[in-house]
């Protein structure tokens, strides 16, 4: 009895907290998009990879072949990262300058570094302040063009291209904000995005309705891949 009352209180809590977050969440993107919160922009392109959903949906993966693709073209990319997990994630931290990798995953990240190790001549930067640590990037690499790992809540930073990925598997993790679900953003935030992947498409057995869905939030072109 004591423990299902429990739950009860715990689930109720996270579900007050999850509202709280949701009009905190909605009052920010509106802030931008009526400018009353600038956004800044690097001099150069920026190709933004991100998700509404916390845990993996293959933003690495996505990332990595965006480089690929970008090097075979005659492109210089450079990626830019928050470095989540990295002992001091305030400081804006060379992981790889496309040669050489500084850092062990513990100081630049396991994500930026596993980027790093997959993109030879890709310069590798991270830095909780995506502004600033692109502006010290592009200084010092000088790329055509910067690739934001992670950036769809990033907003402060302008981007010409816009990447949501969706899991198949779990696109929205029963609907409910965090802490009480998995979405970092509702669904309607994808009216963000000029791009959508719905990724793992082959954990799923239909995604036909589930571009039903992404389809009364946003006019992205939308794509699937299996990882």
């Amino acid at each position: 009895m004591y423990g299902r009352k429990s739950s009860r209180v715990l689930g109720a809590l996270l579900f007050f907290l999850s509202l709280v977050y949701g009009v905190l969440v909605r009052l920010r993107a509106g802030a931008y998009a009526v400018g009353l919160f600038r956004t800044k922009r690097l001099p150069c392109r920026v190709i933004s990879v991100g998700n509404i959903t916390l845990g993996g949906t293959g933003k690495t993966p996505t990332v990595i072949n965006i480089g690929g693709l970008m090097q075979q073209h005659g492109r210089r990319p450079l990626v830019l990262s928050r470095g989540y997990g990295r002992k001091d994630e305030s400081a804006t931290t060379v992981v790889s300058d496309g040669v050489s990798l500084f850092l062990n995953p513990s100081v630049g990240g396991d994500e930026p570094s596993l980027i790093a190790n997959r993109l030879a001549r890709v310069p590798v930067v991270v830095g909780s302040d995506r502004y600033r640590a692109g502006t010290f990037a592009v200084g010092r690499f000088h790329p055509d063009c910067v690739i934001l790992d992670d950036g769809f809540q990033h907003i402060r930073l302008a981007r010409d291209l816009n990447i949501a990925l969706i899991d198949a598997s779990d696109p929205f993790g029963g609907g409910m904000l965090f802490p009480a679900g998995i979405l970092r953003e509702p669904p309607s935030a994808l009216e963000r995005a000029d791009v959508v992947v719905i990724t793992r498409v082959a954990q799923a057995d239909d995604v036909t309705t589930l571009k039903g869905t992404i389809r009364r939030h946003t006019a992205a072109r939308i794509f699937t891949a299996r990882y």
